[in-house]
C-alpha cells in the first residue's frame, strides 16, 4: 500500500510540473507584453511632444504682426491719415487707433482698460480672434517626423504638425523701474501630432502660451514682433483616434 502512495507522488509531480511551467511562461509573456506596451507608449508620447514643441518653436520664430492682429488692422495702422504726426511707430499708432475705436468691424478685441494721452497711452485689450495658421518656412519638425514611422503625416495642410496661433491679449504699459514703454501681449500656440502606437491610433495636442513684444528701434517706423522662448503655461492632452 505504501509503495503505491510512493509511486503516486512522482507521477503527480510529473503531471503538475508542466502545468506550473506553462502558467509561469504565460505570466512572464503577459508581463513582458505589458512592459513593451508601456515602454512604447512612454517613448511615443515623448516623441510626439518633442515634435510638437519643435513645431511651436519654429512657428514662434516666424510669427508676424498679421498673425496677432488682423491684416486689415495692420494695413489701416500704416495707412490711417488721422493719426497725430508725432506717433510714428507701429505700436504708437496701433495704441492710438485701438483706444479711439478706429477699426470698426475689423476690431477683434475687447477693451479691458485704456488711457489715451498722446505717446504715453496705456491700453489693455483681450483678443477674441480665431486661430490663425502659421506657415512653417523650413518645416524642420515635419522633416524629423518623416524619419519616425510611428508619426502620421496624412494631412500636413490642416492637421498634422500644423501650428495655429491664438492671440490672447495685448498691452502697452510704462515700466517705472526701467523708465520705458513696453508693448507686449500673450499668444497661444496649438499643434497636434497623430501617432500609430501599439495600443492604436493616438492624437496628442500641445498648447503653449508665450509672451510677445513689439520692439522698435529709436527713430524707426517699423517694428518687429519677437516671441519669448519661455512658456507662460503649457498644457497637453491625448485622445484615441
Amino acid at each position: 500500500m505504501s509503495g503505491r502512495r510512493g509511486l503516486g507522488i512522482p507521477t503527480a509531480m510529473a503531471l503538475i510540473l508542466p502545468a506550473v511551467i506553462l502558467v509561469g511562461a504565460l505570466a512572464l509573456s503577459l508581463q513582458s507584453s505589458t512592459t513593451r506596451r508601456m515602454t512604447s507608449t512612454v517613448w511615443m508620447s515623448y516623441v510626439a511632444l518633442e515634435l510638437a514643441e519643435s513645431a511651436v518653436s519654429e512657428a514662434a520664430y516666424f510669427l508676424k504682426e498679421t498673425h496677432v492682429f488682423p491684416p486689415s488692422v495692420v494695413r489701416k495702422v500704416r495707412e490711417e491719415a488721422s493719426v497725430p504726426p508725432e506717433l510714428v511707430t507701429f505700436p504708437q499708432r496701433l495704441t492710438w487707433m485701438m483706444g479711439h475705436d478706429k477699426f470698426g468691424a475689423d476690431a477683434s478685441y475687447a477693451k479691458e482698460y485704456r488711457s489715451i494721452n498722446g505717446k504715453e497711452s496705456l491700453v489693455s485689450f483681450r483678443f477674441v480672434q480665431k486661430p490663425i495658421k502659421v506657415d512653417l518656412v523650413t518645416g524642420l519638425a515635419q522633416k524629423i517626423a518623416r524619419e519616425n514611422p510611428g508619426v502620421r503625416l496624412e494631412d500636413l495642410k490642416n492637421t498634422d504638425l500644423v501650428v495655429y496661433a491664438v492671440p490672447l491679449a495685448y498691452r502697452r504699459e510704462y515700466y517705472a523701474s526701467t523708465k520705458r514703454w513696453v508693448n507686449w501681449g500673450v499668444v497661444q500656440f496649438r499643434v497636434k501630432v497623430r501617432m500609430n502606437e501599439l495600443r492604436g491610433k493616438v492624437t496628442y495636442q500641445l498648447c503653449m502660451d508665450r509672451r510677445f513684444t513689439l520692439k522698435v528701434t529709436a527713430g524707426e517706423k517699423q517694428s518687429s514682433l519677437i516671441v519669448s522662448t519661455r512658456n507662460l503655461r503649457t498644457t497637453s492632452s491625448q485622445e484615441n483616434g
